[in-house]
């Protein structure tokens, strides 16, 4: 579950930092947004595990979990674009 719960809130930082602001911008500004959102994404996800395996839990389930949600994000992706 905090596999999940690291990846869920690694997307949504990716979100604030890329969907949630002002579209009229331009594209070099809306492309740098893009590689901070997926930067901050990749900090949040390491540090949610390292931390989450340092505490004590199973390591092999709270990675087992990421793999899951990281797996199920990218098989519902293609039913998200449409």
């Amino acid at each position: 579950m905090v596999g999940v719960a690291v990846i869920a809130a690694a997307q949504l930082v990716f979100s604030w930092r890329t969907d949630l602001r002002s579209h009229a911008a331009t594209a070099h500004r809306m492309f740098g947004r893009l590689i901070l959102g997926t930067v901050l994404k990749w900090l949040v996800i390491g540090a949610g595990l390292a931390i989450a395996m340092t505490q004590g839990l199973n390591p092999t389930y709270v990675l087992g979990g990421a793999l899951l949600a990281f797996l199920a994000h990218l098989i519902c992706l293609p039913w998200l674009l449409r």
